[in-house]
């Protein structure tokens, strides 16, 4: 999201009248997304910014989470494969060749 000053650098909007510097003026606040590939533009109402902004907010906080559990299920997933390794050698028994079978 993304918001506009006083239009530093733009042209000066004429769609409104002279009288009515309210309109003419920001802040104007805006949502920027891809949407099929394509980036979309909405403008949002002063009241609605803030709803949106909070979304945001927790849309960053919960694909950081997702990223450190990611993590750290890739780590125990390496973490078991080494074990499995670990204890597939142990059970192997290199001199005679023989995988040991335990009683049931």
């Amino acid at each position: 999201m993304r918001r506009q000053g006083n239009g530093w650098g733009r042209k000066r909007d004429t769609t409104f009248p002279a009288s009515d510097a309210a309109k003419r003026h920001g802040p104007y606040f805006e949502l920027t997304f891809k949407a099929n590939g394509k980036t979309v533009n909405v403008k949002l109402s002063p009241q609605a910014a803030p709803l949106y902004r909070a979304a945001a907010q927790h849309y960053r906080k919960l694909k950081t989470l997702l990223n450190r559990l990611d993590k750290l299920s890739k780590t125990i997933r390496r973490h078991q494969a080494k074990l499995a390794e670990s204890k597939r050698q142990d059970c192997f028994n290199s001199k005679t060749g023989v995988i040991p079978i335990s009683p049931v």
